[in-house]
């Protein structure tokens, strides 16, 4: 038996779990469900033996993550696996040693509630014992976690947090739009980026004692205006004292737009041909809607190292695009 499935796939492993009789191994890069979690706590309260392994990463440990305390004391076992040593990017689990469940789907939120996704189940019996081997394989490769300890953000290396960065705000805008009550929210993990980004330009400053940072021209993005296309929109102007953020609004311009593109400009020309196109943002697939029905909001945050965060957001669908892009070159130090 072989079956692929593009939808429900939470329900379909979760059926799984409900189901093992002896022991069920997981093998996944994030898990964060927490449906699927008290679900796996209930195949420990049946006597199923359950062993995890998962990344070991504020993702996963951090304040918004599953109480593995509980999951431990109740006889689970889980292992992490390093990331500096090596990226376990499996999205696997094997159920009584007889079925197996592999594909794209991590244990997440964003995984159930953004992504497309698929997993395969099969009961083939040379698959599920080739995927067995290489589990206990991971598993005896790593140390058993006999104490549960979350990572707090204050633990974090900069490098560490900025590499998880866009998977982390993805995962908890995925929680949020869920209306789960955490402790720690998107707009904290983006604080949290911004400290990072002003503490490391502190010591820049000090060192190279340059102070009071100035954008030297305007940052905008290509946009219609009043009826004509290629404006200039400005967004953060040009003399303005960095750190700073700002947000401006926009909307489809035609009926049944498709997609749209978020292109950031440099320079203080009202016509968008005329300044420095700096990066692009393209989302596709909008919903269809008349002309400007479709709202979106960019938000530019500008860091006196150079550091810019451009996040492009539908309103509609709440899909978020975000980059960055280095300006250190459009700042004048004082």
């Amino acid at each position: 038996m072989i079956q692929a499935y593009f939808s429900s796939i939470r329900a379909t492993i979760t059926n799984y779990i409900e189901s093992s009789t002896s022991e069920i191994c997981i093998a996944v890069a994030w898990f964060t469900h927490r449906d699927m979690f008290h679900a796996v706590l209930n195949a420990l309260n049946r006597k199923v033996k359950v062993s995890i392994i998962v990344i070991d990463d504020i993702i996963n440990r951090g304040p918004n993550g599953l109480d593995f305390g509980t999951y431990i004391a109740n006889g689970g076992e889980i292992r992490y696996m390093s990331t500096r040593k090596l990226l376990m990017h499996n999205k696997f689990c094997l159920f009584d040693k007889k079925y197996l469940i592999t594909g794209s789907y991590n244990w997440t939120y964003s995984a159930e509630g953004r992504n497309a996704e698929n997993i395969i189940v099969t009961d083939e019996e040379n698959v599920c014992s080739a995927f067995h081997e290489y589990f206990k394989k991971l598993w005896n490769e790593l140390p058993l976690v006999e104490q549960f300890c979350r990572i707090e953000f204050s633990d974090l290396a900069s490098e560490d947090f900025l590499n998880c960065y866009d998977y982390l705000c993805e995962e908890y805008k995925s929680m949020e739009n869920a209306q789960l009550s955490l402790p720690f929210t998107v707009n904290d993990v983006k604080s949290k980026k911004n400290n990072f980004s002003i503490a490391k330009l502190n010591t820049i400053v000090t060192n190279t004692k340059r102070s009071k940072p100035i954008l030297k021209k305007n940052i905008g993005k290509r946009c219609r205006i009043n009826g004509v296309n290629n404006q200039t929109l400005n967004i953060i102007k040009q003399g303005q004292l960095l750190p700073y953020t700002n947000r401006v609004s926009t909307k489809t311009a035609y009926d049944n737009q498709k997609s749209v593109t978020c292109e950031i400009l440099y320079g203080n020309s009202k016509k968008a041909k005329d300044n420095e196109s700096l990066l692009k943002i393209q989302m596709d697939n909008l919903p269809p809607s008349k002309a400007g029905k479709v709202k979106f909001s960019t938000e530019v945050s500008l860091l006196p190292n150079g550091n810019m965060y451009i996040e492009f957001k539908c309103k509609k669908t709440g899909i978020t695009l975000s980059a960055t892009y280095n300006a250190i070159d459009k700042i004048d130090y004082q």
